[in-house]
């Protein structure tokens, strides 16, 4: 069984976050939530549901797996995949937001 590690998920995103340059108060209106929610998820003291996780992650433009797993679990899962996700990193905010409206508008029509 998998047991989440809050404070260490909260961590990622946190280092995420700054890595991109946002505030608390723009993550958090972007994935619809109040800033001080937002802060218990950084801090660890919010037992995020999934949906809320996704949200943070399409803001973030990272894979849930960059936020809910080890580093070292992660990296496994990351090595058989293609510098796509190296690219969508260097993009802003927007460029991210549509790419994965079109990825979504694309698997829709499967």
């Amino acid at each position: 069984m998998i047991e989440a590690d809050f404070k260490k998920i909260g961590e990622r995103i946190r280092s995420y976050r700054k890595k991109l340059g946002y505030t608390q108060l723009e993550v958090a209106e972007a994935a619809f939530f109040t800033e001080r929610a937002y802060a218990d998820i950084e801090r660890g003291k919010s037992n995020a549901r999934l949906d809320s996780i996704i949200n943070i992650c399409n803001v973030l433009g990272v894979l849930p797996n960059d936020i809910l797993l080890d580093e070292e679990d992660n990296e496994i899962q990351k090595s058989g995949q293609s510098d796509i996700l190296t690219r969508l990193e260097n993009c802003s905010y927007k460029e991210r937001k549509t790419a994965l409206a079109i990825l979504n508008a694309y698997l829709d029509s499967l």
